[in-house]
């Protein structure tokens, strides 16, 4: 359960570095005022749990969202790539984010990745546009999951707390 609360801090964390893409921004000049539409199609690493799946991908909908972007859900996108590809016959890799999202007739996907989740976590994000399959946008964050559960008087400082 801490574990839980503590991945969902790191999350507001990452999904705080979405600031960066905000409507007429450029990030490694790519302008991303042309997209209004993002499919969530991937939560990889060492989550395996679907609901937490879905709960991480929820926060990058909410924070998409706040952004004015029109994200489609983590599990509807998914939904959606499984009939497509079912209806069509045809078969699309879990690495092939472009092609999902040419599916789903978007211009980006998300992708989120958490690596480590041990000690020490690691979450980073993707936005990557569907025609080129290039990264459009990324940011990643890391942490320390020793400090999880602790409370303020067991720190240092206040500075250490913080």
């Amino acid at each position: 359960m801490d574990k839980t609360i503590f991945i969902l801090t790191i999350l507001m964390l990452c999904v705080g570095g979405c600031s960066f893409l905000d409507r007429g921004s450029n990030y490694a000049n790519c302008d991303l005022s042309g997209i209004d539409k993002i499919a969530i199609v991937a939560v990889t690493g060492q989550v395996q749990n679907k609901d937490a799946k879905v709960q991480i991908a929820d926060l990058f909908t909410m924070e998409l969202r706040n952004k004015g972007y029109a994200p489609i859900l983590y599990s509807q996108a998914n939904s959606q790539i499984d009939a497509i590809a079912k209806a069509e016959k045809i078969s699309i890799p879990a690495d092939a984010y472009d092609q999902a999202g040419q599916l789903l007739q978007v211009p980006a996907v998300l992708v989120i990745n958490v690596p480590y989740l041990d000690e020490e976590m690691s979450i980073s994000a993707q936005i990557i546009d569907t025609k080129y399959g290039s990264v459009l946008w990324m940011d990643q964050v890391f942490s320390d999951t020793r400090t999880i559960g602790k409370s303020k008087s067991q720190y240092d400082n206040q500075d250490d707390f913080l």
